[in-house]
């Protein structure tokens, strides 16, 4: 599921035809689920070349029709064993089926599109269970399936300049990875309190914690040894626990890292901070920025002055070029709307535009992401708790829907 509030800009249905691969047809992609994670789906898959958005899926008939309607889609079904089943018969069957469902849902819709003989491509997290995700691995390799995972921030522009620099060598040896997610959770506020990622206090860590985990491993790997520390525990409608901040302390060798998770209503910031022996760099998500500071051959007394006007330049320069995304996107004159929109468009040129899978958008990756989610919720050593709808009861759910 997506974590951000803006909504896509509707394009043109017309436009698909003109993105068809040279000499080949367009490959016939549907989506499961219509919720709002969908049209972002929708509108990403409009500027892939070669890719026709061809059915949309959704128990919730409506929100199907809805969203087909928005986006010139023909075929619409009320269920996944209907559109499997219907669409084999259409030419050229489905390619790929985006599953954007809850996550406790993905390991069933994505077993039963494998084993119909299409191409699999999950929303983040991959599911709910990292056993799970290593079946559908499986599966995927014995069918000779591709099987992809949605973890949309890995692609983003600015965490790719992070990304390359540090594997580079342009920081040097990195000796600290601060990774912070301090962004409010409107669910625990106001509801769905039934909301699988608010089942059990745990299950924070999959739904939100995977996007700190993918970056971590993707930059370091896995930490040889971990401390996990959740505080500010709220009782919530349902009698289940919420901890609205999580700390998580490890070390990779010589690496030093830092996970920090608060939900408690306030400004709202998503930061990658690395230092090197020879630079240091900062990835901010929410104002789509990446700086990087390095040391300048002039007199130490000037070198504080050169780094921040260089700072300050460059800092200049990329609020330009995202208030002109920004419009554009109001405007919709770009394919690929806001910065997020652009990240998980990124993601599906990299499932769909290469002969093998980018690492970051491989279904192992999304198995390895949910193993270690599911270590740090056990380091948590939090009492087991069972959900349950008895404390519901009487409860005003209008603000949530």
């Amino acid at each position: 599921m997506s974590d951000l509030t803006a909504s896509p800009g509707q394009q043109s249905a017309d436009s698909k035809s003109a993105r068809a691969q040279s000499g080949g047809d367009l490959r016939r992609v549907a989506l499961l689920g219509a919720g709002y994670i969908a049209d972002w789906h929708a509108l990403a898959l409009q500027s892939v070349p070669g890719v026709e958005l061809a059915a949309v899926c959704d128990r919730f008939v409506a929100k199907a029709h809805a969203l087909a309607l928005k986006f010139g889609v023909a075929h619409v079904y009320e269920s996944l064993d209907e559109m499997l089943v219907a669409e084999k018969a259409n030419p050229g069957g489905l390619d790929a089926v985006h599953i954007l469902t809850p996550p406790d849902c993905h390991f069933d819709a994505a077993r039963a599109v494998l084993e119909a003989g299409v191409n699999v491509f999950l929303e983040k997290p991959m599911c709910a269970a990292a056993d799970d995700c290593d079946a559908l691995v499986q599966l995927a390799d014995q069918r000779g399936l591709r099987l992809g995972v949605g973890h949309n921030f890995l692609f983003a522009e600015n965490y790719e300049q992070l990304r390359q620099h540090v594997k580079s060598g342009v920081l040097g040896l990195i000796d600290d990875i601060a990774i912070t997610w301090n962004r409010p959770l409107p669910q625990a506020i106001h509801g769905p309190f039934d909301a699988w990622m608010l089942r059990d206090p745990r299950n924070i860590l999959i739904e939100v914690g995977s996007h700190s985990v993918a970056h971590l491993l993707d930059l370091v790997g896995e930490p040889e040894e971990f401390e996990v520390r959740p505080s500010n525990v709220t009782e919530l409608p349902t009698g289940v626990q919420f901890y609205r901040r999580w700390q998580v302390t490890g070390l990779k060798r010589r690496t030093a890292v830092e996970l920090r998770f608060s939900f408690v209503p306030g400004f709202s910031e998503y930061t990658i901070h690395v230092r090197g022996s020879l630079a240091s760099a900062t990835v901010d998500f929410e104002r789509n920025t990446y700086t990087l500071d390095e040391h300048r051959p002039s007199d130490p007394d000037f070198e504080n002055y050169a780094m921040l006007l260089s700072r300050a330049k460059s800092l200049k320069r990329q609020a330009r070029l995202t208030l002109a995304a920004y419009i554009k996107a109001k405007l919709k004159l770009g394919e690929r709307g806001n910065p997020y929109g652009a990240g998980i468009a990124r993601a599906m040129d990299a499932f769909y535009g290469a002969s093998a899978l980018d690492e970051r958008v491989d279904g192992r990756m999304g198995a390895r992401v949910i193993r270690l989610c599911e270590k740090l919720g056990a380091l948590a050593k939090l009492p087991v708790q069972a959900f349950g709808t008895q404390a519901l009861k009487g409860h005003d759910f209008s603000r949530a829907n």
